[in-house]
């Protein structure tokens, strides 16, 4: 099967492609896009273009673009205090979810400094952009904006990590109100370029 000579990092954004989800590749052991390219702009589910750049660049970690691009995936990100925030984006989602109902369970990733990117799937005719913080340190990553996706290697040399198995669940009307601190819309459909 086509990627079967990649590196782990490889496959894995292989798979992700084969997924739905939009890659791209980031420098090495960083959050960056390499220079010269356009970053999130170039992401694809095309796994030949996929394959093309892994195989010359192994170790590259993966970027996926947010949002309609990924067929609606948005992230929201929750950075704890050891990755240089003041205030940890866990306990303002405690405190956020203890006034407004918890979030529903999803599919969760840890990413390497430590914090989680909870993945939810926009409902048909809703789009949701990334914004700043909506509370203290808990951002959304979705159109126009991207996360970095297991098993990348964080600056720090902890990889990025999945840390369940769950189904990405549509955002509900809490994720969205959560999400709309800053920016929910309706919108038309948006279809990945080829």
């Amino acid at each position: 099967m086509l990627g079967d000579d990649l590196s782990t990092i490889g496959k894995a954004a292989m798979e992700y492609a084969r997924m739905g989800f939009a890659v791209f590749p980031l420098q090495p052991h960083t959050k960056e896009p390499f220079e010269g390219s356009h970053g999130f702009k170039d992401a694809t589910t095309n796994v030949n273009r996929v394959y093309g750049w892994w195989k010359r660049c192994p170790d590259a970690n993966i970027g996926m673009a947010t949002g309609a691009v990924s067929g609606g995936v948005f992230a929201v990100d929750v950075d704890d205090n050891h990755d240089g925030c003041e205030v940890d984006g866990s306990d303002s989602l405690a405190e956020w979810e203890a006034e407004n109902g918890e979030l529903p369970e999803t599919r969760e990733h840890i990413t390497g400094s430590g914090g989680v990117h909870m993945l939810y799937r926009c409902p048909s005719g809703v789009s949701v952009r990334s914004t700043g913080d909506v509370i203290p340190s808990v951002q959304i990553k979705s159109d126009g904006g991207y996360i970095v996706m297991p098993p990348s290697v964080h600056p720090n040399g902890n990889r990025y990590e999945i840390a369940n198995d769950r189904e990405i669940a549509e955002a509900d009307a809490l994720v969205l109100k959560l999400a709309s601190e800053r920016g929910a819309q309706e919108t038309a459909a948006f279809e990945l370029p080829e």
